[in-house]
């Protein structure tokens, strides 16, 4: 898809661009769970494009397309002992276990982060001579199992997650050096599936770029994480002066759930653009009262902090980290020495399960984010990267 710039820039009546933000808001969670190359996740695409090309008028609207391999889960994902079982879900990416799975005994491997920041555990299952390990259990420490993307320099063995409710079982069978078996089952999707970037270009070379991912994990329609975030990108491209509108840039993103390949792509198709420019991400709006803003670098603490009392967002409070958590898009933006800043409600009691549809909450929030976030555009904008916001000195290293 290409569309030709023409016409106005956003709407004239902000007020009504948040509405019919939330609309592709309560569209988008609506559907089915829409993991990559999914039908759905087309479909989201399609609903998406329509409403960014009533928007942004003056933008050109296309589809950019990188190599992708989807996964999806095939069968039942369990760690099995003598005495019971635990249900939990595949890395997505894990190799399979044979048909009769992976055995051996379990052993404890101290911490696992996952999105760079929450601490769940580690544990392996090593074979009966104890030589070397089969597989791998990641155990949530604080709520149910939910997929994750196998992390970056993962040793290539079958990945199961589970949750806190599991460790009772895992303690007794590491403590018995009982005999436990690991059962995953992935399948390719679609070996030769592309992802597709949905990027509205602006008519002026950005100085800004917005992001949002507009993918799930195959569990969830993805309410807050992150059809919250696509509205509330929508509702601050509507919420734009035509001038500022003009110099900055809107990308859906495919593939972030899958380890970020859809940022990654476009930052390497875009990195002469993105030499001057910096980037505002939006993932995840839940239902909390804790707004969080990761920053890079540290000077952009001045730019979060005065977005935000700009915004006055009440009754939310601010927190800002710096250096952000690996966990979303920003992270392929601050590797190539963009300045980036994340805006996000997290709301880790519902993440990638059934439990994420839409609540009022979030859209109170989205709403409250909208001046926050173009706030943030304005200053970027303003700033540029020889200004306040302060010129990088290195890119970000994970």
């Amino acid at each position: 898809m290409t569309r030709a710039a023409a016409g106005a820039g956003a709407p004239s009546d902000p007020s009504a661009g948040v509405e019919a933000a939330l609309a592709l808001w309560r569209g988008l969670a609506a559907l089915p769970p829409r993991p990559s190359a999914s039908p759905a996740l087309e479909r989201a695409r399609e609903l998406a494009a329509g409403a960014l090309a009533r928007t942004l008028r003056r933008h050109q609207l296309s589809e950019e397309r990188f190599p992708l391999t989807p996964w999806e889960e095939a069968g039942p994902h369990a760690l099995e002992g003598p005495d019971g079982a635990v249900k939990g879900h595949a890395f997505l990416g894990s190799p399979p276990t044979p048909p009769e799975g992976s055995r051996g005994r379990l052993r404890p491997m101290g911490e696992f982060r996952v999105w760079g920041y929450r601490p769940w555990r580690r544990w392996a299952v090593w074979d009966a001579a104890g030589r070397r390990p089969q597989a791998y259990v990641a155990e949530r420490v604080d709520g149910p199992a939910v997929p994750q993307a196998v992390p970056p320099g993962s040793a290539c063995l079958p990945r199961l997650a589970v949750g806190a409710d599991a460790r009772p079982l895992l303690e007794r069978w590491h403590a018995a050096g009982a005999e436990v078996t690991v059962r995953v089952a992935l399948a390719r999707r679609a070996p030769t599936a592309r992802g597709v970037n949905l990027v509205a270009w602006p008519p002026l070379p950005p100085r800004v770029v917005v992001g949002a991912h507009l993918d799930t994990v195959p569990t969830t329609s993805g309410a807050y994480d992150n059809a919250a975030g696509v509205a509330l990108l929508l509702a601050v491209a509507a919420s734009l002066p035509p001038a500022l509108a003009d110099t900055t840039a809107f990308v859906l993103f495919d593939g972030e759930e899958a380890g970020l390949i859809g940022s990654e792509a476009f930052c390497a198709a875009h990195a002469g653009a993105l030499a001057t420019a910096s980037f505002v991400n939006l993932d995840g709006v839940g239902r909390g009262e804790l707004l969080e803003a990761w920053i890079w670098p540290e000077a952009l603490d001045e730019v979060a902090v005065a977005a935000f009392e700009d915004g006055r967002p009440d009754p939310l409070r601010l927190e800002v980290k710096f250096p952000p958590p690996p966990a979303s898009d920003h992270m392929a933006f601050a590797a190539r020495g963009v300045p980036s800043i994340m805006w996000t409600v997290d709301d880790q009691e519902i993440i990638h399960t059934a439990r994420d549809t839409v609540d009022p909450r979030m859209e109170a929030n989205v709403r409250r984010l909208v001046p926050v976030v173009a706030s943030t555009v304005r200053r970027l904008s303003q700033a540029g990267r020889g200004g306040d916001a302060g010129v990088p000195g290195d890119p970000l290293v994970p």
